[in-house]
């Protein structure tokens, strides 16, 4: 199964609100994928196991994964959130 995750600083609040607003465009979707929020800080222990990095908080770390620009999930800016969204399912959907 595929695995996303999305990490804020604290991974209570805002990574929990763009994970529930991403398993809505996967169950939108038809796409069967693990969804995780989690604390920026345990980022390196999910990243090798995830397909999909939602990034909420911006980092000088740079990670070998597929990332998507969560804040596009938050800002209300419907054209960029469309395009994150279609970014999102694509990456889902490859092999």
């Amino acid at each position: 199964m595929k695995r996303v995750i999305v990490a804020c600083g604290s991974g209570i609040a805002v990574s929990q609100i763009v994970a529930m607003k991403v398993r809505k465009i996967l169950k939108e979707e038809g796409i069967k994928a693990e969804v995780l929020a989690i604390r920026v800080q345990d980022l390196t222990n999910y990243i090798c196991d995830s397909d999909v990095y939602v990034k909420i908080v911006n980092t000088e770390e740079t990670y070998e994964i597929a990332t998507v620009d969560g804040i596009a999930f938050l800002a209300g800016k419907k054209e960029k959130e469309e395009e994150e969204r279609k970014k999102l399912i694509q990456l889902l959907k490859m092999e």
